[in-house]
């Protein structure tokens, strides 16, 4: 009769999970936001320094005559 009581009562015994604190949402949302544009912005500022590196690199080079 013991062993009948004991499955009768729940194995899981954890404490309920509790809704996040107001805002902490919207704070995770706008700061994966924030670092998606910051990781797009840094891509494309890379490409324009790439870009005029080159520019520069091909204005100073002398022009040769063509034959």
């Amino acid at each position: 009769m013991a062993l009948s009581i004991e499955q009768a009562k729940p194995s899981n015994t954890n404490k309920a999970r509790i809704p996040p604190q107001r805002g902490q949402i919207k704070v995770k949302i706008i700061s994966s936001f924030v670092k998606l544009v910051v990781g797009i912005a840094s891509r494309v500022g890379r490409g324009l320094s790439r870009r005029r590196k080159v520019a520069t690199q091909e204005e100073q080079a002398p022009m040769q005559p063509e034959k």
